[in-house]
Order: structure tokens, then C-alpha cells, then sequence
């Protein structure tokens, strides 16, 4: 993925995206 997620690293945002996907 490209933007923030790019900077902070791959698993970063695997991490923040799984706990998007929890919220909802």
C-alpha cells in the first residue's frame, strides 16, 4: 500500500488495518 502505511512498514499496517476490520 502506498501513503502512511508505506513509511511505518508492511507490518504496521497489516496491524492497523486488521484492527479496522475488527471495528467494523
Amino acid at each position: 500500500e502506498t501513503g502512511a502505511g508505506g513509511a511505518i512498514g508492511p507490518q504496521e499496517t497489516l496491524i492497523f488495518e486488521i484492527e479496522l476490520i475488527e471495528v467494523k
